[in-house]
C-alpha cells in the first residue's frame, strides 16, 4: 500500500509539473534607473533569466514592445531634455534610431497593426501626442494633440483600437490632474475624468483592455490603481496601497502587472490580491511591457511539409481583419477546416472540399466580427487539430 501511494505522489507531481510546464506565462521588460544610468532588462515572471538588454543608458523613462515582429523588438526613448526614440531587439542586437530631436519623452504606445508609434512629450511650457512610422526613420511624424498649460506633464498614453481612441493622464501634482481621449487621427477631445470628481491624485500610467480604462495614481493621498468605463463612469478601485509609476495588463488572463520600487507585482484586475513576483537587480523600475503568451504570438513563416498532415500557426497573429492559415496533406482527402469563438460557436467555414497532397493556404477575413479569442479547427480523416488565434482591433 504504502508502495502504491509513493508512486501515485510521483505520478501527480509529474502530472502538475507538466502542467506547469505547458503554462507559458508572460515575459517581462522594464526599465530601471540606478540614478546614475538606466537598464532595459527583461525576466521570467518568477523572476529568473534577469537579462540586460540595453545598458548604460541615459534617462530612459520609456518602453513599448513589438511583440510580432521576428525578431520581436523593444522601442525606448534616451535622453534628458531632447529624446531619440530607438528600437532594439530583445536579445539587445540590432539597435536602430527610429525618430530623433523628440522633446521629453513620458511613455509611448505602439499601433502594431498600422505600424505607428504614439509618445506623450511634456516639457515645461507644453505637453504634445506625436505619432510616426515604426519601421521608417523620421517618417510619417505627425503631432496630433498640443497643450501649452504651463506644469502639465502628460504621464501615461494608451490606445484602444477597438474603438479608435486614445487615453492620457495628466498632472501636476497641484490640483490639475484630469484623463483625456481623442480619436487616434487627433479629433475630437474629451475630457473623461476630472480631479473634482475626487478620484485622481497626480495620475501616472494608464490602459485600456475590453470595456475599461485603468491608472495608477500617486499623488500625495492616494497610492491606488483605479478603474472606470470607457466613458469614464463608475470608477473604482482595483487595488490600494500601490506607489507606481507603470502599470500593463495582460488582455488573455486580466492580470495587471506593475513596478513599485525595485519590485515587480501582478494582480488578477477582478480582485484586489497583490503578489509579488520578484525584486530587480539593479534600481527601481520606471516603465514595464509584457509579452504575453508566445503561442498566440506567431512572427515566423513555417516551411510547409507536403508529406504529412500539419496545421500551421496563422500569420499575422494577433491580425486585423485578415490572417492567413497555411496547411498540408500528404494524400486526396476531404479537407474541413472552421473558425469557431471563444463559447464555441462555428462562425466561419473556409474548407469543405476534396484535395490532393499539397500545400495549401486559406485566408480568413474578419471584418465582421468583435475583438477577441478565436480557434480554427482542420480535420481530414483521422488527422483533427485546433489552434488559438487573436482578433485584435
Amino acid at each position: 500500500m504504502k508502495t502504491f501511494r509513493f508512486v501515485l505522489v510521483i505520478f501527480l507531481i509529474i502530472i502538475i509539473a507538466s502542467i506547469c510546464a505547458a503554462q507559458k506565462l508572460p515575459k517581462i521588460f522594464w526599465v530601471c534607473d540606478t540614478g546614475m544610468k538606466s537598464y532595459i532588462q527583461s525576466a521570467n515572471c518568477d523572476g529568473t533569466g534577469i537579462f540586460d538588454i540595453v545598458s548604460d543608458l541615459k534617462s530612459t523613462r520609456a518602453i513599448a514592445l513589438d511583440s510580432v515582429s521576428n525578431p520581436k523588438q523593444i522601442y525606448f526613448a534616451v535622453g534628458d531634455t531632447v529624446h531619440i526614440l530607438y528600437r532594439v531587439n530583445v536579445d539587445g542586437t540590432g539597435l536602430t534610431e527610429v525618430v530623433n530631436n523628440v522633446v521629453g519623452v513620458n511613455d509611448m504606445e505602439l499601433d502594431l497593426f498600422n505600424r505607428r508609434i504614439y509618445w506623450a512629450s511634456s516639457t515645461w511650457g507644453y505637453e504634445m501626442i506625436v505619432s510616426a512610422d515604426m519601421d521608417i526613420q523620421n517618417s510619417g511624424v505627425d503631432t496630433l494633440y498640443y497643450s501649452s498649460y504651463t506644469y502639465i506633464d502628460i504621464h501615461g498614453i494608451a490606445l484602444d483600437n477597438e474603438h479608435g481612441k486614445i487615453y492620457w493622464a495628466e498632472s501636476n501634482n497641484g490640483g490639475y490632474d484630469r484623463i483625456m481621449r481623442m480619436n487616434k487621427n487627433g479629433t475630437n477631445k474629451e475630457l473623461i475624468i476630472s480631479n473634482s470628481m475626487f478620484y485622481l491624485s497626480a495620475p501616472r500610467d494608464i490602459d485600456v483592455i475590453s470595456d475599461k480604462i485603468y491608472w495608477t495614481d500617486s499623488g500625495l493621498f492616494a497610492h491606488w490603481i483605479m478603474q472606470a468605463n470607457l466613458d469614464g463612469s463608475d470608477i473604482d478601485t482595483v487595488i490600494t496601497d500601490v506607489s507606481s509609476l507603470s502599470i500593463v495588463i495582460n488582455p488573455f488572463d486580466k492580470r495587471l502587472f506593475w513596478t513599485q520600487q525595485m519590485g515587480f507585482y501582478c494582480s488578477p484586475i477582478d480582485t484586489m490580491i497583490k503578489t509579488l513576483l520578484f525584486n530587480g537587480n539593479h534600481g527601481s523600475g520606471y516603465a514595464i511591457a509584457i509579452c504575453y503568451d508566445s503561442s498566440l504570438i506567431s512572427s515566423v513563416d513555417e516551411p510547409l511539409m507536403s508529406n504529412s498532415y500539419k496545421l500551421f500557426q496563422n500569420y499575422p497573429n494577433p491580425f486585423n481583419p485578415s490572417t492567413s492559415i497555411k496547411y498540408s496533406i500528404r494524400s486526396r482527402q476531404l479537407v474541413q477546416l472552421k473558425v469557431y469563438d471563444i463559447l464555441g460557436n462555428e462562425i466561419a467555414l473556409l474548407v469543405n472540399e476534396e484535395k490532393p497532397a499539397g500545400n495549401y493556404q486559406v485566408t480568413f477575413n474578419a471584418s465582421n466580427f468583435s475583438s477577441g479569442i478565436y480557434f480554427y479547427k482542420m480535420q481530414t480523416g483521422a488527422y483533427v487539430e485546433t489552434k488559438k488565434m487573436i482578433l485584435l482591433k
